[in-house]
């Protein structure tokens, strides 16, 4: 209920914007133009011109107030549309992640080479270290949790002129990523 609450509120308050009617101010003016027109008619015309023109000017000070619930409906229906787009404009987008990524704690530690899946398992060519990576810890490649079962697969490290190299000897072991 809060959510269309808050929709009918915002519609009204758009409808009465868009009828001339967004503040207190706004509706005295417009009642006292009628008012002041009014008092021209009585005073160019007479009391017969005035009685014979009270009906439209009565019709006319109040035609603002009659498009008021025909506007309110029209902005309850694009109002839900308006508070969606900006609700979504002030969330935060995540960040993209790297295809090649290897990621350990959310952070990007690692770049896979030549990766492959077989049979369950990962295999990489080599995980070149960016910042960090440790071999030792699980991490995250695309959408799979990986670790690495070191008694069976140890691992060499290369240092080279470009940074550290990580190579498995035989790939590492993945597990589908719980939730």
């Amino acid at each position: 209920m809060e959510y269309w609450g808050r929709v009918a509120r915002r519609a009204f308050k758009e409808a009465t914007v868009a009828a001339s009617l967004g503040s207190v101010e706004r509706i005295a003016v417009s009642l006292l133009t009628q008012a002041v027109i009014a008092t021209g008619i009585y005073i160019g015309l007479g009391s017969a011109g005035f009685e014979a023109a009270a009906p439209m000017r009565i019709i006319l000070a109040a035609a603002p107030f009659f498009t008021i619930p025909i506007l309110f409906f029209i902005k309850l229906v694009t109002v839900p549309g308006a508070i969606d787009k900006e609700t979504r404009a002030s969330i935060p987008s995540i960040p993209s992640r790297e295809p090649d990524g290897i990621y350990q704690f959310g952070q990007l530690v690692g770049r896979a080479i030549g990766a492959k899946r077989v049979r369950g398992a990962y295999y990489f060519d080599a995980i070149e270290d960016i910042y960090g990576f440790d071999p030792d810890r699980e991490f995250e490649y695309r959408n799979v949790v990986l670790y690495n079962n070191m008694t069976n697969n140890p691992v060499t490290k290369d240092v080279t002129d470009t940074g550290v190299i990580y190579r498995p000897v035989l790939g590492w072991i993945s597990r589908e990523r719980n939730g």
